[in-house]
């Protein structure tokens, strides 16, 4: 089978790679595809699949493998995606798809990690106009300290239950940071990605975070409306 490089079309209005550009990616430099031993109809399956919203049907029919009536055809790409060859070139395809935004991706995760670590009760807080402090809605609050609410609790108190109570259920610290510390020590195992620079100095200021603070159980933050 050649091995042939595909001109690329610029990407549709979606953002969706086009079919020459699912090929291009397919094969580019990536002898371990090659040598899977796709037929030609196979690749095109991946190829369609990968970049029509993993419609196994449509793609099974798009890449020219025949079928009886077209209600078999997803039935029929099942049997396809089963295959061996099928499920490591759609392993390489991904693997090459995300590499490129791979470290952004969890510099992100890393980030949300550390905020559910290290928040503090006081940021979820703001004076009023009479001077005294008051919660903070969900609304106005940060991204990074909207990811630290688990759940939020309401009830009614009071005469003709007119007062009202709203409760933030915020993460457990000990759990929080078991994940994030997990999470550091499997990347830096499997994935090169970690010793990008900016993850690199993300990790350092976590671990220094750890060394200078002591994280406590999980808080609920009460306040009345």
């Amino acid at each position: 089978m050649s091995n042939k490089k595909l001109k690329a079309s610029k990407p549709n209005k979606d953002n969706q790679l086009s079919l020459p550009q699912a090929k291009k990616l397919l094969f580019t430099d990536k002898e371990e595809l090659i040598n899977l031993g796709l037929t030609n109809k196979e690749i095109k399956f991946i190829a369609s699949y990968t970049t029509n919203g993993f419609n196994k049907g449509k793609a099974y029919i798009e890449a020219g493998f025949t079928v009886k009536y077209e209600k078999n055809a997803p039935m029929q790409a099942d049997k396809l995606l089963q295959k061996d060859k099928i499920q490591k070139a759609l392993q390489l395809f991904f693997d090459l798809a995300i590499n490129p935004i791979r470290a952004k991706l969890e510099y992100l995760v890393l980030e949300l990690m550390y905020n559910r670590v290290f928040y503090k009760i006081s940021d979820f807080y703001r004076t009023n106009d009479w001077g005294e402090p008051e919660i903070i809605p969900i609304e106005d609050l940060p991204e990074n300290l909207q990811v630290c609410i688990d759940g939020v609790e309401v009830s009614f108190h009071g005469k003709d239950a007119q007062a009202k109570t709203v409760r933030y259920k915020l993460p457990d610290r000990d759990r929080a940071t078991k994940v994030l510390l997990q999470y550091i020590e499997e990347h830096r195992k499997n994935h090169k990605s970690i010793q990008d620079n900016g993850l690199k100095k993300k990790v350092d200021q976590i671990m220094e975070s750890f060394n200078e603070k002591k994280a406590s159980n999980s808080e609920i933050l009460r306040f009345h409306v």
